[in-house]
């Protein structure tokens, strides 16, 4: 008698299941980052600050506290600050309310008023993060599939593109007919520091002002979800910003925007010797059962 062998469908989702316990889904919110007295951190490490310049979130504790409780390998946000001049780009954190202060003082303020709890844009949190510049990028564990975060102006930005200021344009126009709009795209890349090769990208606009309506128009002043399941697996992504306000040293509309909420699902991949374990195990269970049946 010839045995067909196959594999039943009880095995293959219990195979699965197995696997899906050793993903574990983590929300970065940013909160129990310290923050100094002046609302914000920018990378700046004078005066015997314990901060660092790049900051990392890690289970055993950055910047000798506890931040968060992941058992996975630490996420990295570039930041670097220029102490001459006090100068910086990549990303800071913040916990500033100013949404009404225009102008490169109030660089630090999200524009809803604070930090997103995930709640539509409508409850705010304290903490997030500011980036600033086309240097904007972080590190992600291996094995990390992108999920969504949420994303917002910063107040500089979206009071430069509604009233205009020294460097940028009122958006719209005088006539409100100008078709402007003010986006940022994020890379994914599947080796650290933007390094290898690009796995997608995800275009959003944090201004749009192409609408033939133009009560359609907005300068987004709330926290969005935005989904980022389309860059699949990454080590890194890196931020890339676009205007319709373009001068001849780039773009004049501040390039700015925070961020908070990154969601993302780290799975551990078992060691050979033990999927090897498994499958003998459960294919000898298969045949045991196989046999009784035949007998």
């Amino acid at each position: 008698m010839k045995i067909k062998f196959s594999i039943p469908l009880t095995l293959v989702v219990f195979l699965f299941a197995t696997a899906a316990l050793n993903a574990q889904t983590s929300v970065v919110s940013f909160e129990s980052l310290p923050v100094p007295g002046s609302g914000f951190f920018n990378g700046d490490t004078a005066g015997g600050s314990p901060y660092r310049n790049n900051f990392t979130i890690t289970g055993t504790g950055a910047f000798g506290e506890t931040l968060q409780t992941w058992e996975m390998d630490s996420l990295d946000f570039f930041n670097s600050f220029e102490s001459t001049f006090g100068s910086w780009n990549g990303f800071s954190w913040s916990n500033i309310s100013d949404n009404t202060t225009p102008g490169f003082t109030n660089q630090y303020a999200a524009y809803p008023g604070g930090g997103s709890d995930g709640a539509g844009g409508m409850n705010l949190n304290e903490n997030y993060t500011v980036a600033f510049s086309d240097a904007s990028y972080f590190n992600l564990p291996e094995n990390t599939s992108l999920q969504s975060v949420d994303l917002t102006n910063t107040t500089y930005a979206a009071l430069s593109m509604a009233n205009g200021d020294s460097f940028g344009k009122t958006f719209g126009g005088e006539s409100g007919n100008e078709e402007d709009f003010f986006k940022i795209n994020l890379v994914g890349y599947d080796q650290v520091d933007r390094g290898g090769n690009q796995t997608g990208s995800v275009e959003f606009f944090l201004a749009d002002f192409r609408f033939s309506d133009n009560s359609l128009d907005y300068i987004l002043n709330q926290w969005a979800t935005v989904d980022l399941t389309s860059l699949g697996s990454v080590r890194s992504v890196g931020v890339t910003f676009a205007s319709s306000d373009v001068g001849a040293f780039g773009i004049n509309t501040p390039t700015y925007f925070a961020m908070d909420n990154l969601t993302f699902t780290t799975t551990a991949v078992p060691e050979p010797s033990g999927l090897l374990f498994l499958w003998t195990g459960l294919i000898t269970i298969y045949f045991r059962r196989s046999k009784k049946i035949l007998a």
